[in-house]
């Protein structure tokens, strides 16, 4: 039963992050699909779910002292905490020309680089790299 879940939630959970990484993929392209508000709202709120996700794993943890040594855990922090940084600098720098286009091209590119990195973690042969 519990399995079950597990699967259901797993590939949920996989298609959320892909998803999340085609949402920053296609706002990257000349005449964007959805308003800037609009994107930038749902590019928070998947942010805020991988942050979510990472410190629930953290708090759950037995020793987390060898949650930071396990390579998809620091994949998984900076695909959380990297994006919304870069966001929140974008911000801060909107009215500033030059800022803005170099951030939002940092932003273009490695929000879903490291999203789609999570993904890594289905894949048992990617493990042998780490």
């Amino acid at each position: 039963e519990n399995f079950r879940y597990g699967l259901s939630l797993m590939r949920v959970w996989t298609a959320w992050i892909g998803e999340s990484a085609a949402l920053t993929l296609m706002q990257s392209v000349e005449n964007p699909p959805l308003p800037y508000d609009q994107a930038s709202a749902l590019e928070f709120f998947f942010d805020a779910t991988f942050i979510v996700e990472i410190l629930v794993r953290f708090l759950t943890c037995p020793n987390r002292k060898v949650f930071f040594r396990f390579g998809h855990n620091i994949i998984d922090l900076l695909a959380a905490f990297v994006p919304l940084s870069l966001r929140i600098l974008h911000r801060s720098f909107l009215p500033y020309g030059d800022r803005e286009h170099l951030l939002s091209m940092v932003l273009n590119t490695a929000a879903p680089a490291l999203r789609l990195l999570k993904l890594l973690r289905r894949f048992e042969s990617f493990m042998l790299l780490l």
